[in-house]
């Protein structure tokens, strides 16, 4: 009737990373685990780059850098989102490669990640 309810046309995702890929049920993170902020997937990072997953608009860049909001061409929204707890890291670790607002094209850079970093300082990555 209104159309607020209807779900977006498909859109194809593509994987962030370098890594594997398994079911975010299993992450370590019940926030996630628990699909809390929506459904998606976890990766072990094998790679210190992460990548546009779609053709969108960065919506958002955390402060942190931790994390960024993509929406799609199509209108669905997604979130990648770096580590556990790297929150507390203030942006120390990761580079950023885009900015809010920018169109970005999948498989483009969008965030460097110091893995050995943040494995450090006791966190997963």
């Amino acid at each position: 009737m209104f159309g607020f309810l209807k779900k977006n046309a498909e859109c194809s995702i593509y994987s962030p990373v370098n890594g594997i890929c398994f079911p975010i049920e299993e992450c370590g993170d019940q926030m996630f685990a628990q699909k809390i902020l929506g459904d998606g997937v976890a990766f072990e990072l094998k790679d210190d780059v992460i990548y546009a997953p779609c053709d969108g608009e960065v919506s958002v860049i955390a402060d942190t850098k931790h994390a960024f909001g993509i929406n799609s061409s199509n209108g669905t929204e997604i979130l990648v989102h770096v580590g556990f707890e790297t929150t507390g890291l203030m942006g120390k670790g990761f580079e950023t490669y885009v900015s809010q607002g920018d169109t970005v094209k999948k498989g483009q850079k969008v965030l460097k990640v110091d893995i050995n970093y943040i494995k450090s300082q006791n966190l997963n990555v």
